[in-house]
């Protein structure tokens, strides 16, 4: 079968997809131990093998290099998560230590709405209404989906590459005000 999926055939990756993604969601939430994250990373999972079903030989099962893809994917994540909250925890230390004129400095929170307008920006436009609608308006993914005719899984894959860009954004221009931003909208 993985034979066929190399050749890019989608509906064997439909099969795939339909065969490993319960298993693959119940392994990945005991790790993560949450729905969604586990969803998310699951639509990661199989976007992984979808893009690299060109570049793998496999040496053992089709099903242990899935799980092993998952097992790294998972402990990816729950590092990922770690390094955040300690990062998390020293802007909430360094807001505490800021005095209440310099968080209300109107000139500060513009430059902060600028930053965080132009991340947005930088997005692909559905991606950004995607994201607007999930993490701005609260919407799930299925509502989301609903609103603008599209399929959860892509709702989810948007979801996925906005925040790897926003990330990347975050990352290139170190920006602390963004990371504030951020973190005072998200968390």
């Amino acid at each position: 079968m993985f034979q066929l999926l190399q050749s890019g055939d989608q509906k064997v990756f439909e099969e795939i997809y339909n065969r490993y993604h319960k298993p693959v969601y119940a392994y990945l939430l005991g790790f993560v131990k949450d729905n969604s994250l586990a969803e998310d990373l699951t639509h990661e999972v199989f976007m992984k093998i979808w893009d690299i079903r060109n570049q793998v030989t496999l040496h053992t099962s089709f099903s242990s290099y899935l799980f092993r893809i998952c097992h790294n994917k998972a402990i990816n994540t729950l590092e990922k998560i770690a390094s955040d909250n300690k990062l998390r925890n020293r802007v909430m230390l360094h807001l505490q230590t800021l005095s209440s004129s310099e968080i209300q400095d109107a000139g500060k929170l513009k430059e902060y709405d600028r930053l965080l307008e132009t991340a947005l920006e930088s997005l692909p436009p559905q991606r950004r209404k995607v994201f607007q609608l999930c993490r701005e308006e609260g919407k799930t993914y299925d509502e989301t989906a609903s609103q603008l005719g599209i399929s959860r899984n892509t709702v989810k894959e948007h979801m996925v590459k906005a925040q790897k860009a926003l990330r990347s954004f975050l990352d290139e221009k170190g920006e602390i005000a963004f990371l504030l931003l951020v973190i005072a909208n998200y968390f």
